[in-house]
């Protein structure tokens, strides 16, 4: 089994409009729910990034057997989550 909690890819499509339609809905390849989005670079990149920190949550003191779903369905009560990994490390 794969434990990473995942790696990413690009895509080029042909025109905004496909863009537009892929962003905005969900994918699922397999069993994992791919997360889509704008491509940032520059300036842009950065007001991202400052916008994104300001809504991460680190969680510590996680016991090994907790899996991303059970974190997704745990901290989901409190409303809708963008995403929920625990990091994993091979040993």
């Amino acid at each position: 089994k794969n434990i990473s909690s995942g790696g990413y890819g690009f895509l080029l499509v042909s025109s905004r409009k496909e863009l537009e339609t892929i962003v905005s809905q969900p994918h699922y390849l397999g069993d994992r729910l791919l997360k889509c989005g704008e491509y940032f670079s520059g300036e842009v990149l950065n007001e991202y990034r400052i916008e994104l920190s300001k809504r991460r949550i680190l969680i510590r003191n996680v016991k090994k057997t907790i899996t991303d779903k059970d974190i997704e369905e745990f901290f989901g009560t409190y409303g809708e989550l963008d995403s929920a990994y625990i990091v994993k490390f091979q040993s």
